[in-house]
């Protein structure tokens, strides 16, 4: 599976009602990453950890050679809603999920993002009072928190791992501001995907996703507030919504400024614009000139989009600030290059279709290689690209 390094902006600090009135996991403080601790918050946690097994008709084109897979999943509330990775699930004919206590139970699928490799599934829990997990705040994690995971790698048992929180990746969702990934050392293996990463105090602050190819303890996980985001609008909306425009395209680089002589500015080349979208709609125009420069391929010649809404957008920052109040239906005015003479458009934004990926024509490179924990072989990689 293509795993998308992305993940929606955190816009709400919501679920309250997703997980209350269910047994919570015990607060700790800023304390010593001590044996008894781990054990005492293995304890509190384990019971919210479910293993999940997709069965599939046929191989899915997501996951190599495979009718069968495992995986990991949170339980959220009395309900009976189950958190996993969405290329765990994607493609399954049935999905049997396995409580804790070796209940078995079908599981049915509410809701997928594909983008933030996120599911939920919903699941009747027997008669009784389940342990729930409890979320914590990923905006304030630091390097070198101690970290723990709960999963079950290769379809084992409510396995632990532990480690620190090592770095964070920048994933750039491109319908708003970037949203880091969160990289640990804890070991994480083909079966932990939609596992915990559990701070000290028992709390989510992440859902386990991948893994660096070639690598030894560099694992990434989404980050607990654009879960949070991801969940409440699948549950209100049975979907993600994201702003549309139907541009695929790259942030132009000095060297590429000084290498080719023929028009170019600072913003964003086209390279890409998608069938029907408000972009074609507007008449912008994408790239045809297909070059590499230092390993990356570009398509030159299109528009060049320098300004949204009176905001620059030459560099990954002020497209940020540039993208991230955009809403469905809102006009956008749009300022670009074209063969060195700067045009401006309107175009009213869509939603995202469900379906589409990146613009036809963008241009990606691999930077790093990632695995989807799904017990696959595929190397993925993180875009450099704009897709939006």
């Amino acid at each position: 599976m293509v795993f998308q390094i992305t993940a929606h902006v955190s816009l709400i600090g919501l679920l309250a009602l997703v997980f209350a009135g269910a047994p919570r996991l015990s607060s700790a403080h800023s304390v010593p990453m001590e044996p008894s601790l781990i054990s005492q918050v293995y304890k509190q946690a384990v019971p919210a950890i479910v293993l999940l097994n997709a069965t599939r008709a046929e191989p899915s084109p997501n996951v190599e050679s495979s009718l069968h897979s495992v995986g990991s999943g949170i339980v959220l509330d009395q309900k009976g809603l189950i958190l996993t990775n969405n290329h765990v699930i994607d493609g399954a004919t049935k999905i049997v999920v396995i409580l804790n206590d070796g209940i078995r139970l079908d599981a049915q699928v509410v809701g997928n993002d594909p983008m933030t490799d996120l599911a939920l599934l919903q699941v009747s829990l027997p008669k009784g009072r389940y342990t729930v997990a409890e979320f914590g705040d990923s905006d304030r994690l630091e390097i070198g928190q101690p970290v723990l995971t709960i999963g079950h790698p290769f379809g084992l048992d409510s396995t632990l791992t532990t480690g620190v929180i090592s770095g964070f990746l920048s994933a750039p969702e491109p319908h708003r501001q970037p949203q880091r990934l969160i990289q640990s050392s804890a070991a994480i293996n083909p079966g932990n995907s939609g596992g915990p990463l559990l701070d000290l105090a028992g709390h989510v602050i992440g859902v386990n996703a991948a893994m660096l190819a070639g690598a030894q303890n560099v694992g990434f996980a989404i980050p607990s507030n654009t879960v949070k985001t991801v969940v409440h609008e699948i549950q209100s909306y049975g979907r993600v919504i994201r702003p549309w425009l139907g541009i695929g395209g790259q942030l132009i680089t000095r060297d590429l400024m000084q290498l080719f002589a023929m028009p170019l500015t600072k913003g964003i080349v086209v390279s890409g614009i998608a069938k029907g979208s408000p972009a074609e709609k507007a008449g912008l125009r994408s790239g045809q000139i297909d070059v590499t420069v230092n390993g990356e391929r570009w398509l030159l010649g299109g528009d060049i989009l320098v300004a949204i809404n009176a905001k620059p957008v030459t560099t990954a920052e002020q497209f940020a600030v540039a993208i991230q109040d955009l809403e469905v239906g809102d006009l956008a005015t749009l300022r670009y290059m074209r063969q060195g003479t700067l045009h401006t458009t309107v175009l009213t934004i869509e939603e995202r279709p469900p379906a589409i990926g990146p613009s036809a024509g963008s241009r990606m490179t691999e930077r790093v290689g990632f695995k989807p924990l799904a017990m696959e072989t595929h190397n993925h990689g993180t875009a450099t690209g704009i897709d939006f």
